[in-house]
């Protein structure tokens, strides 16, 4: 069960340390230990410890901090009160130092050898945080069909290299109360599974999903209920037989030498069925496919 948030409560431990926001080291910290890690160990704790302090780019810079998409900048107390301390933030002090903009294009991974579509989907896919003790910035890359921008490049490894792409850098300011409340619904997205082919095939495992292989075992149970004999003929009998039929002298019985039976004992393994345990491997077979079959509909 995952604990309640109280983001009140957060901001006062928070807040409590302000007397120290004159040096941007103790927003740093504090925002660390008072704000994002008791966030993440409410909504994600298996994932805390991949939130990174002082993170360094092989393409270039050192971000405050990283957590898996999300890119931090931090400036002491009220460094936001001023535009210039908002565009030193996002786009660095000068031609060295770097900004939020820099570091989504590092932490993109985009490269010169990427499709024009996956190098959009890499820099979209990124959120910059700056934060400065009272007030946030949250800056992206943005899809825009309408234009075509040459992304900055010059303070990262890729500076020799042109990325024209339609997408925009976009920022927006927000105050503690409605910053703090944007984290916590981009934390919660973060622990959200993309639907992928990747992760459906992770899913579906039977190595890592107990409901796959009791789902598949409950279906293979009556199945061979159903074909005991002991029933007048059903509509499961005759599907199996049908099967069967068409898939039977294929894959052959376990005691006959075929391709398919060479291997069930890695299916045995595969599933988790002990060598205890007496199955019919067709009546398996079948119930396995019906279980995908009906899962992937």
């Amino acid at each position: 069960m995952r604990k309640l948030i109280d983001l009140e409560l957060l901001k006062k431990n928070f807040l409590k340390h302000r007397g120290n926001f004159g040096v941007e080291a103790n927003v740093k910290i504090h925002f660390a230990s008072e704000i994002i890690t008791p966030l993440l160990k409410a909504i994600s704790p298996e994932e805390t410890s991949m939130f990174q302090s002082e993170y360094t780019y092989l393409s270039g810079g050192r971000a405050d901090a990283t957590f898996k998409n999300i890119v931090f900048e931090y400036k002491k107390k009220d460094y936001f009160d001023r535009t210039k301390g908002i565009k030193e933030a996002l786009y660095g002090r000068d031609e060295k130092d770097h900004g939020l903009e820099n570091y989504l294009v590092s932490h993109s991974g985009i490269t010169d050898d990427d499709v024009a579509e996956i190098k959009i989907k890499k820099l979209i896919s990124n959120i910059g945080i700056g934060f400065d003790g009272n007030t946030f910035i949250y800056a992206r890359f943005v899809k825009n069909s309408n234009v075509i921008n040459k992304i900055n490049t010059e303070k990262t490894k890729y500076k020799d290299e042109m990325f024209e792409l339609p997408v925009e850098f976009k920022y927006e300011i927000l105050n503690f109360d409605f910053g703090i409340e944007r984290l916590l619904l981009i934390l919660k997205q973060r622990n959200k599974i993309a639907l992928t082919k990747d992760n459906l095939l992770l899913s579906i495992s039977p190595k890592n999903s107990e409901f796959v292989r009791k789902s598949i075992m409950q279906i293979y149970k009556i199945v061979r209920e159903m074909n005991s004999g002991k029933l007048e003929l059903s509509r499961a009998k005759t599907m199996y037989k049908e099967w069967n039929l068409v898939f039977g002298k294929l894959y052959g019985n376990e005691n006959e030498e075929t391709d398919f039976t060479s291997v069930s004992p890695s299916i045995r393994e595969l599933y988790g069925i002990t060598s205890d345990v007496d199955i019919d491997i067709k009546f398996y077979l079948f119930s396995l496919q019906t279980f995908f079959n009906i899962f992937l509909k």
